[in-house]
């Protein structure tokens, strides 16, 4: 009681392989669909809402995502009101339709907590410390970290701090920059949000301000 226990290392390397693979393998299909959908959905007149229950979303899910076995924006229904948000699917349903990569929501969470789970066991870094990380969080050269330490003081107080961080890690942060950046270059987003804040299931966008649900989600 009161103490951590560390994880055991089977655990580690293979959930690392996995992210890993997935990274590399589905990343670049992942963010650029989405950014594809997106650009869609700003084009339609719509609300998201009214986009991802329509017809539209299926016309225009791109075929790099199709090929990962998109069909739809998310696997639990959308509301079409407050009564309706608590609509749940039956847990076998939702796991088959969820390793068949059905829902792009659902490919992104896995692609924000893939990232997460790369950069934090290759970093070495709180928890709070990656929860905290901006979207510049690379240095010119793109191969060092830059963060606030957690154990330094409060808030804007923290000392900021810089280290080198594997390839596989850069290439993770970038892979959520570009869809940061995708959004804004769409004005569909004119703040930068939090390198881990992933998209919300209702309006499909990241949140601007801090959500530490959001980020505990992943």
């Amino acid at each position: 009681l009161g103490r951590f226990k560390s994880l055991p290392q089977k655990v580690v390397l293979t959930s690392l392989k996995d992210s890993v693979e997935f990274l590399v393998a589905n990343g670049d299909k992942v963010v650029n669909g989405y950014l594809t959908v997106m650009s869609h959905w700003k084009d339609s007149g719509k609300t998201f809402s009214e986009f991802a229950r329509s017809n539209d979303f299926d016309q225009h899910i791109p075929n790099e995502l199709r090929e990962l076995g998109v069909t739809c924006w998310c696997i639990r229904p959308l509301p079409n009101g407050h009564r309706a948000s608590m609509r749940h699917i039956a847990k076998d349903k939702f796991f088959s339709s969820f390793r068949s990569n059905e829902g792009l929501y659902e490919l992104l969470q896995v692609l924000y907590g893939a990232s997460l789970f790369v950069l934090g066991a290759l970093s070495a870094r709180r928890s709070g410390e990656l929860e905290d990380l901006p979207q510049n969080c690379l240095d010119k050269s793109s191969t060092r970290l830059i963060f606030r330490n957690r154990k330094s003081a409060e808030g804007d107080m923290r000392e900021k701090e810089m280290r080198p961080i594997p390839m596989i890690a850069v290439r993770a942060i970038m892979l959520l920059q570009k869809i940061a950046n995708g959004l804004k270059d769409m004005v569909i987003l004119t703040r930068d949000p939090l390198l881990f804040s992933a998209p919300f299931r209702m309006t499909g966008l990241p949140p601007i301000s801090h959500d530490r649900t959001s980020y505990e989600r992943l």
